[in-house]
């Protein structure tokens, strides 16, 4: 019998976390969970690791440390950073990565010093320290696999092919449920609003950067450093069928298309293997398939993280990304408008130089700097 593959979760409360157990649920001859770490939801997080039967488990918050232990009496808890990189001292095959924001760094970079394969859900940690973190799979001989549905596509897309034969690789954007707003409307928009994707049931931090189109400009980035090309470009779809697509230099075109479920892209992260799914896939209901021209005097963040990509390998992307970040917490507590988000970003990265090259300890540098200085002013 076919060994399982072992998985360490960190993030396993959130969407992708949960999600990523759902396979594991419907899969469970061909994998098992040895960890499960979460940043506040200790009640979830130890219902998961009763059900699983997981007795390593991490929470980020420190003060939950007592009642998770409760809950968990026979379980080893680590706290803080630990609750991440602890990890690396496990016999997980694979580290699905689902932590959001730059703090989820420590564990990505543990992981990958033990040479283990990363399922990456994070934008935030490859976007910032691309390069050091491609370095560091390559050096350790693994690799990082991409959950977001567009460069699991673009993965997809490549297969067979020569990538010295690829012209360029384009993402595809719903455009989120503001597409049709005139600017002045999108001065007006709510958090509430914000938070409702037409397409994609995700957090509420993922879902206002797909409102603004950051979440487009960060995967970019992201495809910059996965496929090690600067060759990047994105089209409005608004129907999120067509997941990605791949042009060669002939001027065929190759796509991936599939229902707006993100259970896909986690599943090809996790295996080479093809999972089977119930049904069949009704092509009436994926259609019509059409495109729109991307707007970006109304939505400028991927045109912003296209310049910064071309600036080479910098810390500005990490500058956007933690500006980003932190300009949405403060959208979504109330503090400024939605617009106010791409203001914020811009003036931040204006204030960085383009000579500072990355380093772990930078990333984390900057990311505190920003953090300190937009929360005074806001």
């Amino acid at each position: 019998m076919k060994e399982k593959i072992k998985l360490f979760i960190l993030g396993s409360t959130g969407s992708i976390g949960t999600q990523t157990l759902n396979i594991v649920r419907r899969n469970c001859d061909k994998f098992c969970v040895v960890g499960l770490s979460a940043g506040n939801d200790y009640p979830l997080l130890a219902k998961q690791a009763n059900e699983f039967g997981v007795n390593i488990v991490g929470i980020a918050n420190q003060t939950h440390k007592k009642a998770l232990q409760a809950l968990l009496p026979n379980a080893k808890v680590f706290c803080g950073e630990e609750a991440q990189t602890v990890c690396a001292d496990t016999d997980a095959n694979i580290v699905v990565a689902a932590v959001s924001g730059i703090i989820g760094i420590h564990g990505v970079v543990a992981a990958l010093k033990a040479s283990k394969k990363i399922a990456l859900a994070n934008k935030e940690v490859l976007v910032s320290a691309g390069r050091i973190l491609m370095k560091l799979a390559k050096d350790n001989h693994t690799e990082i696999l991409p959950i977001d549905s567009e460069h699991s596509a673009i993965k997809e897309c490549l297969s067979g092919h020569k990538f010295a034969d690829v012209k360029r690789l384009i993402l595809t954007a719903s455009g989120g449920p503001f597409y049709f707003l005139t600017k002045e409307e999108l001065e007006k928009v709510t958090p509430q609003r914000a938070i409702v994707h037409p397409n994609w049931n995700m957090g509420k931090k993922i879902s206002v950067d797909s409102a603004t189109m950051f979440n487009k400009g960060l995967e970019l980035i992201e495809a910059r450093w996965l496929y090690d090309t600067t060759n990047v470009e994105y089209i409005i779809h608004r129907e999120s069928v067509i997941h990605s697509m791949v042009e060669f230099i002939d001027g065929s075109i190759v796509a991936q298309l599939s229902s707006p479920d993100m259970e896909l892209p986690i599943q090809q992260s996790l295996t080479t293997q093809k999972l089977q799914r119930e049904g069949t896939t009704n092509f009436v209901d994926l259609s019509p398939i059409s495109f729109y021209p991307c707007q970006e005097d109304k939505f400028p963040a991927p045109k912003l993280a296209k310049q910064l990509i071309m600036k080479g390998d910098t810390i500005l992307p990490c500058v956007y990304s933690s500006a980003n970040e932190v300009a949405v917490q403060h959208f979504l507590n109330g503090k400024i408008g939605f617009c106010d988000i791409y203001r914020i970003v811009e003036k931040t990265v204006n204030q960085f130089k383009d000579n500072i090259k990355p380093s772990i300890d930078n990333v984390l540098n900057v990311d505190r700097e920003i953090r300190e200085k937009l929360s005074m002013e806001s």
